[in-house]
C-alpha cells in the first residue's frame, strides 16, 4: 500500500489526504475497466446507502424492536454506512470527523416511524473492545 501512495502514477495516492480527487481519477477508470473492480468513493457510499435501504431498513420495520444485526466491513465502508446514517453527502470530508477507530464498534438504532421512513440514532461513535494490554503478553493467551 506504501508503494501505490508513494506512485505519482496510481489514484490510490489521493485515497485518503484528497478523497474528491480520488474519486476524480477512479470514476473514469470505473466506468472503462469494470473487469479491475475500480470503485470511488461515491459508488462506496452509493453501495452501503443501498446496503441500508434495501436490507436494514425493511428489517427494522419486520422484525422485534430488540433484534440485534451485526455488520462488518473495513473502515472505508464503516465510513460510508456511518455518512449515510448521519446523512452526510460531503465527499471531500469523507475521512473528516466521526471516523470509527480500527477494531471498534459503532451502535445504531434503527427506528422506524408510522410513515416507513427510517431515523438513524447512533448510540455509541466507537468504542473498542479488546484490552491492548494483552498485545504486550501474547504469550499468555497460548
Amino acid at each position: 500500500m506504501k508503494e501505490m501512495c508513494r506512485d505519482e502514477n496510481c489514484p490510490f495516492r489521493f485515497f485518503s489526504p484528497d478523497p474528491l480527487e480520488y474519486d476524480k481519477e477512479i470514476l473514469p477508470l470505473e466506468k472503462t475497466h469494470p473487469e479491475d473492480h475500480y470503485e470511488s468513493l461515491t459508488s462506496l457510499c452509493d453501495r452501503a446507502a443501498d446496503f441500508l435501504e434495501a436490507v436494514i431498513e425493511p428489517l427494522a420495520a419486520e422484525v422485534p424492536m430488540d433484534t440485534q444485526v451485526l455488520i462488518s466491513g473495513h473502515g472505508a465502508l464503516n465510513r460510508a454506512l456511518l455518512m449515510h446514517m448521519r446523512g452526510e453527502h460531503d465527499m471531500a470530508a469523507f475521512w473528516g470527523t466521526g471516523l470509527q477507530a480500527n477494531c471498534g464498534i459503532c451502535i445504531a438504532e434503527v427506528v422506524p416511524d408510522l410513515q416507513g421512513t427510517v431515523q438513524y440514532k447512533i448510540a455509541e461513535e466507537s468504542r473498542i473492545y479488546y484490552d491492548p494490554e494483552l498485545l504486550r503478553n501474547l504469550k499468555s493467551l497460548l
